[in-house]
């Protein structure tokens, strides 16, 4: 069907023809927000009504599929074809989106509300945004002191593209040094030669390794000299780092946008790397 050697659109196409072969399903994570509890039994609460309302398209009128987002990643084609597969994917999102309308209407009024307390820019935005949604639950400190979720802990205890320790070493670490506080009011290396406080160190380090019901070869003892070497200092450098993930976690939680870090965050300035992790 190529008519000229320099027609990108047919190269394009080869590129991504997995996409169209690739049977359709709806995210694990997104499955999961349909399935809620709060999703199936409806509260008052306006994004789960909204969400009811789209976990009902999905299960009728979707046939299987969230409401289609409506736009066209960019792609080489002539401006007029462009412009009408645009209007097809619109007009099948605004289609979809009525429906879901519909949907939110009718949970409104089984919830004795008005049936327009739900303004349609934030219908649309729900269904437009379907296939990012997030739900965070977060956790209390009680809850990762006393029953942590030592899986999540284990899958980042090792960084898996070097083979080398991972950040969650760095976590049990300062959690060692916590303790090490406890017991000498003072953190390893603070007041003494570092290298003297390696084993009260390690001792508190093999402990918490042990409570985890994790590997305590793990645990290596380079990381721990690091640790007492550190001795509670503040590096200017690594303090406005991590002053900035502070605001932009700030920003996050105060304009309800984007999804903000839950639970854990290490950021390791030896090798420039982060991770975030539940537990």
């Amino acid at each position: 069907m190529r008519k000229y050697g320099e027609e990108e659109n047919f190269d394009e196409a080869l590129n991504r023809v997995f996409l169209a072969t690739k049977p359709y399903n709806i995210p694990d994570e997104i499955q999961g927000i349909l399935n809620d509890p709060k999703s199936t039994n409806l509260t008052d609460d306006p994004y789960w009504v909204v969400i009811n309302a789209i976990r009902q398209f999905v299960h009728n009128e979707g046939h299987g599929k969230l409401p289609l987002l409506g736009t066209v990643p960019d792609l080489h084609a002539d401006s007029e074809s462009f412009i009408r597969l645009q209007h097809v994917y619109l007009n099948k999102a605004n289609s979809d989106l009525e429906i879901v309308k519909n949907y939110v209407k009718q949970n409104l009024r089984k919830l004795g509300k008005n049936s327009d307390e739900i303004t349609d820019a934030y219908i649309k935005l729900c269904c437009r945004n379907s296939l990012v949604l997030r739900v965070l639950r977060y956790r209390t400190l009680e809850q990762e002191l006393t029953s942590p979720i030592v899986a999540n802990l284990e899958s980042v205890m090792i960084d898996f593209m070097t083979m080398e320790p991972g950040n969650g070493l760095w976590y049990i670490l300062l959690r060692a040094a916590e303790r090490f506080y406890i017991e000498h009011k003072r953190y390893p290396g603070e007041r003494k030669d570092y290298a003297e406080d390696y084993y009260d160190l390690k001792k508190h380090a093999d402990a918490l390794v042990k409570e985890f019901g994790l590997n305590e070869t793990q645990i290596a003892d380079e990381p721990i000299f690091e640790i007492c070497r550190y001795a509670n200092s503040q590096l200017h450098s690594i303090a406005a780092f991590i002053g900035g993930v502070a605001a932009q976690e700030i920003i996050k939680l105060v304009t309800m946008k984007w999804v903000p870090l839950n639970n854990t965050f290490v950021y390791n300035g030896i090798k420039g790397s982060s991770a975030s992790f539940e537990i």
